[in-house]
């Protein structure tokens, strides 16, 4: 009568677990979108625009693949997304920085 109660613990494990990725990637997604609004924030669509463009081409993608239930890709995309994004905000805030001439 073992193998019953493990085989019923482990499908609720795997059940528990798969919902796991759409979190993720949600959570992932929604961290690149803020990141891109600070960095648009911060001045970035002038001073950083080939950054900021790839981090909203890479939030593109990663929706595109959430969409798609590819949640492992989609969490990848979005956290180089938001990588790039931090880049452009840094690009934008070190530009504020420096005096003008």
């Amino acid at each position: 009568m073992r193998p019953l109660p493990t085989a019923l613990a482990l499908a609720v494990a795997l059940a528990l677990s798969s919902g796991c990725g759409p979190l993720r990637s949600s959570e992932a997604i929604d961290a690149a979108a803020r990141e891109i609004a600070e960095a648009r924030a911060a001045g970035a669509a002038g001073t950083a625009p080939y950054p900021l463009a790839a981090a909203e081409a890479s939030l593109r993608l990663a929706r595109e693949e959430e969409g798609r239930a590819r949640y492992g890709s989609a969490a990848e995309l979005a956290g180089r997304a938001r990588e790039q994004a931090a880049a452009a905000r840094r690009q934008a805030e070190g530009s504020r920085e420096e005096p003008a001439p």
